[in-house]
């Protein structure tokens, strides 16, 4: 059975290829840790967790609802609600970058 964290994910993911289709070329997932400001997904990409979660929320929360920026990361896999499920949350990340380099690998050496 796959946790329920994992649509969150699904929705990050979603969020980071409308921002950018190559995104998870900026991840390292040897360095990743999704509780750190700096290691985290969004601070890879943008030097800061909350420089990222800033952009993101402001340019695609555009349903206009009132929700708070928190909440919108949350739902987006990049925060969690308990320390617990951040290793879970890295694992599905690391997973998504991993299986997105190795296709585009063999469609490189295709």
């Amino acid at each position: 059975m796959k946790h329920p964290l994992l649509n969150n994910v699904k929705a990050g993911i979603e969020l980071l290829d409308t921002e950018l289709s190559d995104w998870y070329r900026d991840i390292d997932t040897d360095t990743l840790t999704m509780n750190s400001g700096c290691n985290c997904i969004l601070g890879q990409m943008y030097g800061d967790y909350i420089e990222g979660s800033e952009y993101l929320y402001s340019k695609y929360n555009t349903d206009k609802e009132d929700i708070p920026i928190l909440e919108y990361m949350i739902n987006h896999g990049f925060e969690g609600t308990h320390w617990s499920e951040y290793g879970i949350l890295q694992r599905y990340w690391t997973s998504e970058v991993e299986k997105r380099e190795r296709a585009r690998e063999n469609n490189n050496s295709s």
